[in-house]
């Protein structure tokens, strides 16, 4: 029997797990974790895995994606900047990136892919080496035709083949420029006609077929002329689109003023608004003032190609510039081209109100200083007549004219001028001009040899 007291023991749970090989709690449905370490790599694995990646150095978005690193693929297309650093690191640690991953069934296979990258970047290479090549060799093919091209032009206007070079040019260039008109142009051009060589400094071919050429003309004097030519390539070969010759040097001027914009007459490098603001710049910048001496000198060269009222704003400048013999030259030609715009204007504020204006504000004071020598004032007055003869008549009109009457109105009122000039100093000229002096002497204006010529007047002018 039992104390009373003695409290019963009670039996102890065993916690301790069952017999087992691996020790662990045993469960059904527990994976089996295989913890041995992975086998280590040989020697010359590692040193496989080490190695930069040929690959990658060539292409190196698609050797991640092909190694198993598409997230780096990503990043190295879409993440500017970061893609610099991941391109490097997948050129030098990009093997090794591929491995850690391991997504790979065994080394072997992983070898395979990573040989099979480099060859490929190895194609991939060669493939641009051809495509620039063959790029290579095509622009020097265009190069070298339209060069020949162009020297092929030049000859044949040397050679006095006119025709023929006005052949070598595109039909856009022929609706715009007749031949008849080629010819005047090649004819005005004393350097052009008279070459003995050109170089050019700027070779340029464009995609769309087109090719530029600047550089300058010798003549066969020694004289050099800037030219500037355009070829456009279509079905027969290289043809000249675009011809401009003059006496400025393009390389000192802004590429802003002197945008080719028209070719009016086969041969124009601007709009008569464009040398309308060049030579009356707003300031008095290098530039500006560049600007100005272009559209001088290519008025000189095409006087054909401006309104025959842009004379006088030639002569303002050139008054301005201190080339007062220049600036009354062109003031007569202004004189004697403006007649039949005057006389057949309807609009009586038009062109007869302005050339009034044009004779009082700029007439005054050429006069008052070109009759102090009528001698020397009849000589220039009769060269601008002269020389007005020999260039086409501006191709603009009064348009309530007809073609036919506008035509003979230029030659009679170029013959009026003429003859208003004879008879005029017929009678200053008839005692040597020393009553029409005398008169200027007596208003207590100079009387003498002219002061302050400035520049010459062109040869070609005389």
């Amino acid at each position: 029997m039992e104390p009373e007291n003695q409290v019963p023991q009670i039996p102890q749970p065993n916690l301790r797990p069952p017999a087992s090989s691996s020790g662990a709690w045993p469960s059904a449905s527990a994976p089996q974790i295989n913890l041995e370490p992975a086998p280590t790599l040989a020697p010359d694995q590692q040193a496989f895995i080490n190695k930069w990646s040929f690959g990658a150095f060539i292409m190196s978005p698609i050797y991640f994606f092909a190694s198993g690193l598409i997230l780096e693929g990503l990043l190295v297309i879409f993440v500017p900047f970061y893609n610099i650093y991941l391109y490097f690191k997948g050129i030098f640690r990009g093997r090794r990136m591929s491995w850690a991953k391991g997504n790979w069934k065994d080394f072997e296979t992983f070898k395979k892919r990573q040989k099979f990258l480099d060859r490929l970047g190895i194609i991939f290479l060669c493939l641009e080496f051809l495509l620039i090549g063959g790029i290579i060799v095509l622009v020097m093919v265009g190069t070298n035709a339209s060069r020949k091209e162009a020297h092929q032009f030049l000859d044949e206007i040397s050679a006095g083949k006119i025709t023929a070079a006005y052949n070598e040019t595109t039909s856009d260039f022929q609706k715009q420029t007749s031949l008849e008109d080629f010819k005047t142009m090649v004819a005005g051009d004393a350097v052009l006609k008279n070459q003995e060589s050109v170089s050019f400094n700027h070779i340029a071919t464009y995609d769309d077929g087109s090719a530029d050429f600047s550089g300058t003309l010798t003549g066969k004097n020694g004289s050099k002329e800037p030219i500037e030519l355009k070829l456009m390539y279509d079905s027969d070969g290289w043809k000249v689109q675009y011809l401009k010759l003059g006496d400025f040097n393009v390389e000192e001027n802004s590429k802003n003023d002197r945008t080719v914009v028209t070719q009016k007459n086969g041969v124009t490098g601007f709009t008569e608004d464009q040398l309308s603001q060049m030579l009356m710049p707003e300031g008095s910048s290098t530039e500006e003032m560049v600007s100005q001496e272009t559209a001088i000198q290519y008025i000189f060269k095409h006087p054909e190609e401006v309104n025959p009222f842009a004379y006088a704003e030639l002569s303002n400048v050139l008054i301005k510039q201190g080339n007062m013999e220049q600036g009354a030259f062109w003031f007569y030609i202004f004189q004697s081209r403006t007649g039949a715009w005057v006389a057949e204007d309807p609009d009586e504020s038009a062109s007869p109100a302005l050339k009034s204006s044009i004779n009082e504000v700029l007439g005054t004071p050429i006069n008052g200083w070109i009759a102090s020598d009528v001698n020397a004032w009849h000589d220039l007055v009769a060269k601008a007549i002269s020389y007005e003869k020999t260039f086409p008549f501006y191709s603009g009109k009064i348009d309530s004219v007809s073609d036919q009457q506008w035509q003979k109105d230029l030659l009679d009122y170029r013959q009026k001028y003429e003859d208003g000039f004879n008879s005029n100093f017929k009678e200053i000229l008839a005692d040597n001009g020393k009553s029409f002096l005398a008169q200027r002497k007596a208003n207590g204006l100079y009387v003498g040899p002219w002061q302050n010529l400035g520049k010459p007047l062109l040869t070609e002018w005389k």
